[in-house]
């Protein structure tokens, strides 16, 4: 099922940042058309390239520091400037230097496109917001809008093994800047640091919460 309206769910952002984690970039990961701050916290492309390159192909990118391997994990990414972002989550030893497309047997899970129609205008949301959940042994990897508090895709069922890392992926030719948001304190007892710590926050064998079960996410 293919979302057509903004859905908004009570108690959405609440449920997830129970999982949030800390987020930081990997400055030796980072493409050298990308400019990371001090703290690791932000990334920008203040001068587009339109030629062809030949390191990390023509999408530069970013990984995250974290190592995520068991549980379930959350962070909000905060979009500037415009641009194009493909956001989401790759395998540790993913080869970056191909500009072909990121699709799961590559050990890709990304997607574009994720700001929904209207976002942009100045007098609603000035800085729109992407939430990105994954759900390592569901094999699960959603993402929502927080300024709409919605749900925006869930990638069909995947099957992870290893490490994977938080991507971030821009255009050569975009002009844009991108903010990995603070830990939100939900004070909720049970979230999980981030780093090499796996989520601990419910038993396996559970019930997942039925906000994130939407299109061929699995039950």
């Amino acid at each position: 099922m293919e979302l057509k309206t903004v859905c908004k769910v009570p108690g959405l952002l609440d449920t997830l940042r129970k999982f949030q984690v800390v987020v930081t970039l990997d400055p030796d990961s980072a493409h050298p058309f990308l400019t990371l701050s001090e703290d690791r916290r932000a990334v920008s492309q203040r001068r587009p390239w339109h030629g062809q390159l030949g390191l990390f192909g023509s999408f530069p990118s970013v990984v995250g520091c974290e190592r995520l391997t068991a549980g379930r994990y959350y962070w909000e990414v905060e979009l500037r400037d415009g641009g194009s972002w493909h956001l989401g989550v790759c395998k540790e030893d993913v080869d970056r230097m191909d500009s072909s497309p990121w699709t799961a047997d590559r050990g890709f899970w990304s997607k574009g496109d994720l700001i929904p129609a209207g976002a942009f205008n100045p007098q609603k949301n000035p800085h729109p917001r992407v939430g990105v959940f994954l759900d390592y042994e569901g094999g699960e990897i959603s993402f929502y809008s927080v300024n709409e508090e919605s749900h925006i895709y869930t990638f069909p069922q995947a099957y992870f093994s290893g490490p994977l890392r938080p991507i971030f992926i821009t255009p050569s030719w975009c002009q844009t800047s991108l903010i990995v948001c603070p830990k939100q304190e939900t004070g909720a007892k049970d979230a999980a640091s981030g780093g090499e710590k796996p989520l601990e926050s419910s038993p396996r064998g559970s019930s997942k919460p039925s906000l994130f079960v939407f299109g061929d996410a699995p039950a």
